[in-house]
């Protein structure tokens, strides 16, 4: 493909002693691989279409993040928050959206945008002694032109949260830990075979996946040579219907398999015992 120029400008900043500000800009280029980046699909009824004229991906790409170091009950905490904006001059675009029988991979549209918004917020503390807190919390808006539509692009949580509670007692003989994970609406590609979507669905016409969180804890105990331990995952057994659209018929035109957004499987408790050797 020949030289590229990809400037790049990193700026870090200390306003205060526990201030930290950094600041990021430039270009980026990168040769994008289709099948292996679009694996996910094949397990599917849709045919694979690609451009025979990939041109390399371009963007361009600023933001910044901002930490604080402070205290909690006299304890060392952190917050720190991230926002970047990356912008594609070109990008190699899978729409998935235009045709429900197929994947058509081609370079991004004459006159069409891509870009993705990323802000992130984080916070970690140690309230009491023993006890470990992290919190966090993720906006993604990520859009990209199908056929002449600035689209969300599919599968992609527009927020996600995430916490954390970790125990452990004094020479961590009990340990404990939570953790919660919750996913927000994700765009969903219409099935493959659906004959009410031969066109561009529109923003209107898109399908969700609903929101819904997992949780899953863990309780141990250490002895001198040995931990038992138990714990559950997905307490609130929470699981996806039907995730294996035209399972009857993996041949068939209807199969579709790729748009799974949430766990297949309910409540999963266990037990267990580690051992060290001497």
């Amino acid at each position: 493909y020949g030289w590229f120029l990809t400037p790049r400008l990193n700026v870090k900043f200390d306003p205060a002693k526990n201030t930290v500000l950094r600041l990021a800009a430039g270009r980026g280029f990168r040769t994008a691989n289709p099948i292996a980046e679009n694996a996910g699909m094949l397990v599917s009824s849709r045919e694979f279409v690609i451009s025979p004229v990939l041109r390399p991906e371009t963007a361009w790409n600023v933001g910044g993040s901002f930490t604080q170091y402070f205290t909690v009950f006299g304890r060392p905490a952190t917050f720190v928050t991230d926002y970047y904006h990356t912008a594609f001059q070109n990008q190699v675009v899978a729409d998935a959206y235009s045709l429900p029988d197929r994947l058509t991979i081609a370079n991004l549209e004459s006159g069409g945008r891509s870009f993705s918004r990323s802000f992130q917020a984080e916070v970690q503390a140690e309230p009491v002694k023993g006890l470990q807190a992290k919190a966090a919390y993720k906006f993604l808006d990520v859009q990209t032109t199908y056929n002449g539509e600035l689209l969300p692009r599919q599968m992609t949580p527009r927020h996600r949260v995430f916490l954390n509670l970790g125990y452990a007692t004094a020479f961590d003989k009990w340990r404990a830990d939570l953790t919660v994970q919750g996913f927000g609406r994700r765009p969903l590609a219409h099935a493959p075979g659906n004959e009410d979507h031969q066109h561009v669905p529109g923003r209107e016409g898109l399908r969700f996946s609903p929101r819904f969180a997992l949780l899953n804890a863990q309780v141990t105990r250490a002895f001198k040579r040995f931990e038992v331990y138990a714990g559950a995952e997905n307490l609130l057994d929470f699981r996806q219907p039907d995730p294996i659209m035209g399972a009857y018929a993996p041949f068939g035109p209807t199969f579709d398999a790729a748009m799974a957004w949430g766990p297949t499987y309910g409540r999963l408790t266990y037990l267990g015992l580690r051992y060290t050797l001497p």
